[in-house]
């Protein structure tokens, strides 16, 4: 009996009931240690059984060998105008300063070329915009 008031009174400050609220919490844990089933919040049969098919139905999901379909279609790139004019031109430059063996190996990227015996390669970068 010492133990119940002194259960009943932490129940009391934890859960800031009344003194009744707290007792029937109490008569109902000691309900639920009498018996095996059947008390006023327990579930029926079928809840029981939906509520556990809930609980699982993520890990049958994860269980079931479902393959992962991957779309392995090339993305069509947008052409950059503006850098393939640019490579155009740097063509056309050095082909007026005589450079020698001139050769567009990417048309939006790279020109390469030949002087004195030497290979040289100019590459094309665009920068981004700065975030504001």
């Amino acid at each position: 009996m010492a133990q119940d008031k002194g259960q009943k009174e932490r129940i009391m400050r934890t859960l800031k009931i009344s003194a009744e609220e707290a007792q029937a919490i109490l008569d109902y844990d000691k309900e639920v240690d009498r018996t095996s089933g059947g008390l006023e919040y327990d579930l029926s049969k079928e809840e029981q059984k939906q509520a556990i098919k809930l609980a699982h139905k993520g890990q049958e999901r994860a269980k079931k060998n479902t393959p992962t379909v991957y779309k392995f279609d090339k993305r069509e790139r947008k052409a950059n105008v503006p850098k393939q004019e640019i490579i155009s031109k740097l063509n056309d430059f050095l082909t007026e300063l005589g450079m020698e063996n001139i050769s567009i190996t990417n048309k939006e990227r790279q020109v390469t070329f030949s002087s004195n015996g030497e290979n040289y390669e100019l590459t094309l970068v665009q920068k981004r915009k700065p975030k504001a």
